[in-house]
């Protein structure tokens, strides 16, 4: 519903009034005219004012012949909606209610030498002057509601880079996340098997040294001479013993040799994190414990 400034009710007061006056002049009314002039004036008093010329409209649609009385007056009220709607904001409206204000100008300059033919118009000058001055204001008005549109258009434009920039960033720091819970998987699997590795290094060392001690010395015994079956046949069982704390020595050689090279291969095969700027930008917790290039290792904190 649009509402008209104070300023302009006055005047479309007037226009009310003598809405009923020119369709007597013109022609003798009808019921249903006088139906839908009672109609606007009751909507232009309940301030509807686009209502209000619908209703006129339509009374001036069933008056026989021409009717340039009425089609001034409409104009006159699309005139001053069309003001209202300026005002309002609103240019696109305004420009439109514009067009229908000249468009019934015109009406009423072609229709008064048919309805009276024999009368000067005084009204002519005025309708001529208006139709110019709406067309010079309905071109502004359409040049700034391009403009506005063109505003809102790289408004949105940059709201959707601003929305497209965040899910990039919220991307990269679900992907940065992910290679980090990575990073720091195959982290602690590479310190276990490397942990483990060791013990199992120190474990072969030990089966080593005191398996190939033993060996020797029951082999000693063994090949001694002047010894009886017996003490031959113990000794011979030291030395088996023996063997099988060395051959236990082999086993955990290899198994150690197996977890230092998983534990290298893991080293090597963590995901690379971002540079740490770009992590403090996506608000990704620190690095996990030392960090191997592809041919180097970098020691960093936070372990």
């Amino acid at each position: 519903m649009t509402r008209i400034p104070t300023t302009s009710i006055v005047f479309c007061a007037l226009l009310v009034s003598a809405l009923s006056s020119p369709c007597r002049a013109q022609s003798q009314p009808t019921n249903d005219v006088d139906k839908w002039v009672q109609l606007g004036k009751q909507a232009y008093r309940d301030a509807e004012l686009r209502k209000a010329i619908g209703y006129f409209v339509k009374a001036r649609g069933l008056v026989k012949g021409p009717t340039p009385k009425w089609a001034f007056n409409i104009a006159q009220f699309y005139r001053k909606l069309g003001e209202a709607e300026q005002n309002a904001g609103n240019p696109k409206r305004a420009a439109k209610d514009y067009e229908s204000a000249i468009a019934y100008y015109r009406n009423f300059l072609r229709e008064w030498p048919l309805a009276f033919p024999k009368e000067k118009n005084d009204y002519e000058v005025e309708a001529s002057s208006n139709m110019a001055a709406l067309s010079q204001r309905i071109v502004k008005l359409l040049r700034k509601a391009d403009s506005e549109k063109t505003e809102r258009e790289k408004a949105e434009q940059k709201k959707k880079r601003e929305r497209e920039e965040e899910q990039a960033r919220r991307q990269r720091k679900a992907a940065e996340l992910k290679r980090q819970q990575a990073h720091r998987s195959k982290s602690l699997w590479a310190y276990v098997a490397l942990g483990t590795g060791a013990a199992a290094g120190i474990v072969t060392a030990v089966l080593y040294g005191v398996g190939f001690s033993k060996r020797g010395a029951a082999h000693e015994k063994y090949l001694a001479p002047n010894i009886d079956q017996i003490d031959r046949d113990l000794h011979w069982g030291d030395v088996v013993s023996a063997d099988g704390l060395v051959l236990g020595g082999h086993i955990t050689a290899g198994i150690a040799a197996a977890l230092i090279t998983t534990s290298a291969v893991l080293f090597l095969t963590r995901p690379e994190l971002a540079p740490t700027e770009e992590r403090r930008s996506l608000s990704v917790g620190p690095s996990f414990g030392p960090t191997l290039g592809r041919w180097g290792i970098e020691i960093r904190g936070n372990f």
